[in-house]
């Protein structure tokens, strides 16, 4: 039990021994001046250098992570990204968080409680380290063939974005808000999720990567993008702009893929057999990264 200010002692005397726990960081950001973190330089470069340590890092923070309810290592380690990146700009330290993100995720209740707070900056940095949670969702659903479920979510990210573009009006720096707008309009640009047309099309496309075929994905890519035009005339202009891109990156997959045949999963194996560990989100998040590519996102 803490009284008259012991738990706050506690934890700036363990950062000052080099803590860099959930806890510590955000009790690092409580000051409205930067507080030196002298473990996280050291953390970092383990972080970079160490797949042992980056491979353990996560479960640690998620050890103590504190509350009622046990929380994902990867969970875990997206909130603690989001935090130390926050903690970073506050201090002026120059580190590439971004490299280190793969597979990490916040949760939509930590977002919520980021917009209802003003946390901006924190939500900003959400948006820059790619820690949505939607990502993977969406790409599930996609491979699973539930695309309703799949334009749902596709609305709830363009309705958070908007949310956060509301919030924090005026208080982003301009390239956060580029960022945040950018992304908003390639969601807003997703078309055809319910069209049995483009389903279709898509799943041959899928499958075709998945065995490998090159020729057959490029060729399922071309006629996506002319189906997307037809329903979508007045932008046809960016999806034939965008396709020359597609069909490389789907042929560039397949062929991977067709090289690799036997050590990997299926794209719907891959992003529902995920038992946050590192290995297995890297995974997934490379897969989701594959499937998103798919609609330009």
């Amino acid at each position: 039990m803490c009284i008259q200010g012991t738990c706050q002692a506690r934890i700036l005397r363990q950062i000052e021994e080099g803590d860099v726990s959930i806890a510590a960081v955000n009790a690092a950001l409580s000051s409205k001046k930067c507080r030196p973190m002298p473990g996280m330089a050291p953390t970092l470069d383990k972080l970079k250098t160490s797949e042992e340590f980056r491979a353990s890092f996560p479960s640690k923070l998620a050890a103590g992570f504190g509350g009622k309810h046990k929380v994902k290592p990867m969970h875990a380690y997206g909130v603690w990204l989001a935090s130390t990146s926050s903690w970073a700009r506050r201090c002026g330290v120059e580190t590439d968080l971004r490299s280190l993100s793969e597979g990490a995720y916040v949760s939509d209740k930590d977002i919520d409680a980021k917009l209802k707070a003003g946390h901006c900056n924190t939500l900003a940095d959400i948006d820059t380290l790619n820690l949505w949670p939607y990502q993977r969702r969406f790409a599930t659903e996609v491979v699973k063939n539930d695309y309703s479920a799949a334009e749902v979510t596709r609305r709830v990210w363009i309705k958070v974005i908007e949310s956060v573009e509301s919030k924090c009006k005026g208080k982003l720096d301009l390239r956060a808000q580029t960022a945040l707008e950018a992304r908003r309009e390639k969601l807003q640009g997703v078309v055809g999720l319910d069209d049995e047309i483009l389903i279709g099309l898509r799943g041959k496309l899928l499958a075709a990567m998945e065995g490998g075929d090159a020729e057959a994905a490029r060729s399922y890519t071309r006629a996506i993008t002319d189906r997307e035009k037809a329903l979508d005339a007045r932008n046809a202009g960016r999806y034939e702009a965008r396709l020359h891109a597609l069909q490389d990156s789907v042929s560039h997959q397949a062929t991977q893929r067709k090289a690799t045949q036997g050590k990997g999963g299926s794209y719907r194996d891959t992003l529902q057999d995920v038992k946050d560990t590192v290995d297995t989100a890297r995974d997934a998040a490379r897969t989701t990264r594959e499937v998103m590519g798919l609609f330009g996102l």
